[in-house]
């Protein structure tokens, strides 16, 4: 999160914000590094509709330290539908609420 809110398009153009990208002013070895052992740290994704769509759209194409874990591990998206990724379930928000997921 930046200091004036901007949580949403990290990376650059996920979305329309005029503060698009403002993660990449920040890349360093340390952060990579950082980012990878939190990944490590957790052994399945929960993630929002958007979020899903946006990750769906780029992450099985990629590859490496922080693409290979994501790719592998289980993922939930909350949604009625979603596009189609391996080792996808989409639950419900009436079934999320009703689980330990939260």
């Amino acid at each position: 999160m930046t200091l004036d809110g901007v949580v949403e398009s990290p990376g650059g153009n996920e979305t329309p914000h005029p503060h698009g990208g403002w993660q990449s002013k920040y890349r360093s070895p340390e952060a990579g590094k950082y980012k990878i052992d939190e990944l490590a740290s957790v052994d399945t994704l929960l993630l929002g509709k958007t979020t899903y769509e946006n990750f769906a759209a780029y992450w099985p194409g990629q590859t490496g330290a922080f693409a290979d874990p994501i790719n592998q591990m289980p993922k939930y998206v909350v949604s009625r539908s979603c596009k189609r990724w391996s080792g996808t379930t989409a639950i419900s928000f009436a079934r999320w609420r009703e689980t330990s997921l939260r």
